[in-house]
């Protein structure tokens, strides 16, 4: 673990790694610098009305540029979730999200189809098929994460994760999102829980579709294109609607959301939920005239992509901006 830390290091990962110790049971320990504002789970908890669209996006932001860089370096996390995501507010204010726990890392080539540990809605439906975790298993446990912060509570919270949720998940089965989300919002995170692997964007792209996604959301200036204003204005009208939602989570004991060895047998082979009768589709969120519409958005949106990235460094601490 030490050694994937370090490494990570080299290749700008800002959690500082303070050293090794060891406790009275003769166990090593590594200590890191302190989260001062805890895991995104209990964040969200306190704080989910408080946070603007602005501010999640930032924190998205955040975990992507963390996740490209553990991609880049070779590494496959494995077991990536809302209490996996710390939290640290600096004397300026700002408040800087990181990914831990690489305890599970592996480079790509050592990752196998022996033990699936984590929790259960964040794992990839091929991964619960015993397929090898991959860069895109990650990816799809952003995109849970993505419907987390737009709703406030874990996925399937009020549900056990058992056998049947794995089936479920398997059949095409995605957790809900919030009402009032943008539609681009939703597009991009069902991209990311796309039920076939290799559909899923990298994170590098998911970083430049929130940046573009903050960038519209924090100028009236310099957005040349009708539809970058509908999302500025979709971001905006979903901040309204915060207050009005429901994040209660049910009683239930912390073991829930911890990550374990998970052994489901006799599940059906994952297929994509996009393409077929799926449990999205039969709920009507997504239609072909959206998939139609945000073909048209996506298309325009990359001939921002320059000017997107340009501004966006040129804005004082972009990413480094206090919520």
């Amino acid at each position: 673990m030490f050694k994937n830390y370090m490494k990570l290091r080299l290749v700008g990962d800002k959690l500082e790694v303070y050293g090794l110790t060891r406790n009275a049971d003769n166990e090593y320990l590594m200590v890191f610098q302190y989260a001062n504002m805890g895991n995104l789970r209990n964040y969200l908890t306190s704080n989910f009305r408080k946070l603007n669209w602005k501010n999640k996006l930032k924190i998205l932001i955040d975990v992507t540029k963390h996740l490209n860089q553990i991609h880049i370096a070779g590494y496959v996390h494995g077991d990536l979730h809302s209490g996996n995501i710390l939290l640290s507010q600096d004397i300026s204010g700002s408040i800087i999200s990181y990914i831990a726990d690489l305890g599970l890392s592996r480079k790509k080539e050592e990752s196998d189809s022996e033990g699936i540990y984590g929790i259960l809605p964040y794992v990839a439906p091929e991964v619960l098929n015993k397929q090898p975790y991959t860069t895109a298993s990650d990816i799809y446990s952003f995109g849970v994460i993505m419907t987390e912060i737009s709703a406030g509570k874990p996925p399937y919270c009020d549900i056990d994760y058992d056998v049947n949720l794995a089936s479920k998940i398997r059949m095409g089965l995605r957790p809900e999102f919030a009402k009032g989300i943008p539609e681009c919002y939703i597009q991009l995170a069902n991209q990311c829980m796309n039920g076939n692997p290799s559909c899923r964007p990298t994170a590098s792209n998911i970083y430049d579709n929130l940046s573009g996604f903050w960038y519209y959301t924090t100028h009236n200036y310099d957005i040349i294109f009708k539809e970058a204003l509908l999302i500025k204005e979709a971001f905006e009208s979903a901040d309204l609607i915060i207050p009005t939602l429901l994040t209660t989570i049910p009683n239930y004991s912390q073991a829930k959301f911890s990550s374990k060895l998970l052994n489901f047998k006799n599940l059906s082979n994952p297929f994509n939920s996009f393409a077929t009768g799926s449990w999205l589709t039969l709920k009507g969120n997504l239609k072909k005239a959206t998939f139609r519409k945000f073909a048209k958005l996506k298309s325009q949106c990359k001939q921002l992509s320059v000017l997107v990235k340009k501004k966006f460094k040129q804005c004082t601490g972009a990413l480094s901006a206090p919520l």
